[in-house]
């Protein structure tokens, strides 16, 4: 049986205010980074019913701790699903299976390190106190983690690894 997932979806969508960026802008975030992630739960959560339990992971974002500016539909996405984690995982816990997230800052991807991106990465980088971008290791091993039974009472918590970007100014 299924004991153990990760949830990895997410797209930023087009930068711009909210009233610029349109209604499907906003259909499209919400459907891949929040109704994606609930819709593999459900299928997820009732395999590990019958398997009688497990563990889920859902990749968030340190946006789900704070704000990007121009990316509002990204931003709300990403809240929802912490929202969606802390509450699917109280009420599974006692069917044990356990759900938590993982919240990355910017760790260096292909996608970060793209032509147009790059120079907007490496800005951030500087802000970061540990002076770096993250490796997708580094979120790999956390997500081992709380899939692991290293964590086995842990549920409906979030592991923000970001370098620190959150305590920047």
């Amino acid at each position: 049986g299924l004991h153990l997932a990760v949830n990895n979806a997410g797209v930023a969508g087009k930068p711009g205010l909210l009233h610029e960026t349109g209604a499907e802008n906003w259909r499209h975030i919400m459907g891949i980074n929040l109704a994606g992630v609930a819709f593999a739960m459900m299928l997820e959560i009732t395999e590990m019913l019958k398997a009688g339990g497990g563990a889920i992971v859902n990749i968030a974002s340190v946006e789900a701790h704070t704000i990007l500016n121009e990316f509002p539909a990204y931003v709300a996405s990403k809240h929802a699903l912490i929202g969606l984690t802390k509450g699917t995982a109280a009420d599974y816990a006692s069917h044990r299976i356990r759900i938590n997230s993982v919240s990355p800052g910017v760790i260096r991807t292909p996608l970060t390190m793209a032509d147009g991106q790059k120079e907007i990465t490496d800005r951030l980088a500087m802000r970061i106190p540990e002076g770096r971008l993250g490796e997708p290791d580094e979120i790999a091993r956390a997500v081992a983690f709380l899939l692991s039974d290293l964590s086995g009472y842990t549920t409906g918590a979030d592991l923000v690894v970001d370098g620190g970007f959150l305590l920047r100014e």
